[in-house]
């Protein structure tokens, strides 16, 4: 009896420690993507594989992941991007993230990079890092978003909806720029780093396609039910006329005797020969 209570309390409360040690879970990949957990093991990502805590993520080139936390949150991690996970935050090493979240929560989100961070509720925007000149980027699709240097103290700015921002070490001094109005150019570029997902279609093979070519009125002719169409065998034949057959005719008190039955066009001859 004390077993079963154990393997049901297990039962329970497994699913709760899985996911207090694990960010969050994927959600689809596009070519290969990779995670380094804390102990330098290495594995593909697939769909639903969990994002632990302590581990990196590396998208290939021309790939992307697409994953989400347990506060309905999803994320987008573009090509080449690279990422690490800790309790609460998301550190962009490398690439591109699109974040989006649509239901506010009380607990804020945390993103940074080597000289940013990010921290919001709700809303969408697309967060970058390039590594080669130490340059971030936030611009903010929907929502509000608070954008600071943590390394200079009152560098705290808000992005809205429409807006962006940048930090550089060797501009304004790591300062983060104010806020600016997102061009469209800058907009669709940002975008284009990320595919979009085609939802599965299915066809229907037993069903053919409707013709695009137009009807056509037919014509029927009144006269035609007159018409006889005459067969090719049937032409050339001479009709056979029924053969004579022997037919035994027997009257009541004579002898049995044997007539010829001839056919009707016979017999009408021989009545007018006798008369």
């Amino acid at each position: 009896m004390k077993k079963l209570k154990i393997n049901s309390l297990l039962l329970i409360f497994f699913p709760l420690i899985c996911w207090g040690q694990n960010f969050g879970f994927v959600n689809s990949v596009t070519g290969k993507a990779f995670l380094i957990d804390e102990y330098e093991n290495t594995k593909i990502l697939k769909r639903g594989d969990a994002l632990e805590f302590n581990s990196q993520v590396l998208v290939e080139e021309q790939g992307q992941l697409t994953f989400s936390d347990y506060n309905d949150r999803q994320y987008n991690l573009a090509s080449e991007g690279h990422i690490t996970f800790s309790n609460g935050l998301i550190e962009v090493k490398k690439g591109f993230l699109r974040i989006k979240s649509r239901f506010t929560t009380n607990k804020a989100m945390n993103i940074k990079t080597a000289n940013s961070q990010t921290s919001f509720t709700t809303g969408e925007a697309i967060l970058s890092y390039d590594l080669s000149n130490g340059s971030t980027q936030l611009l903010s699709i929907d929502g509000k978003f608070k954008f600071k240097n943590p390394f200079l103290a009152g560098s705290n700015i808000e992005v809205y909806g429409g807006q962006f921002s940048t930090v550089q070490t060797d501009l304004s001094g790591g300062q983060p720029q104010a806020a600016a109005k997102i061009g469209e150019n800058s907009l669709s570029l940002a975008t284009a780093k990320f595919y979009k997902v085609k939802a599965p279609t299915r066809s229907i093979s037993s069903v053919r396609r409707p013709s695009s070519a137009r009807g056509k009125i037919i014509f029927i002719p009144l006269d035609r039910a007159k018409k006889v169409v005459k067969s090719p065998e049937s032409e050339g034949k001479v009709r056979e006329l029924s053969k004579k057959t022997e037919v035994k005719v027997q009257i009541f008190g004579q002898k049995e005797k044997t007539r010829k039955m001839a056919s009707e066009e016979n017999e009408l001859d021989s009545l007018i020969k006798a008369l």
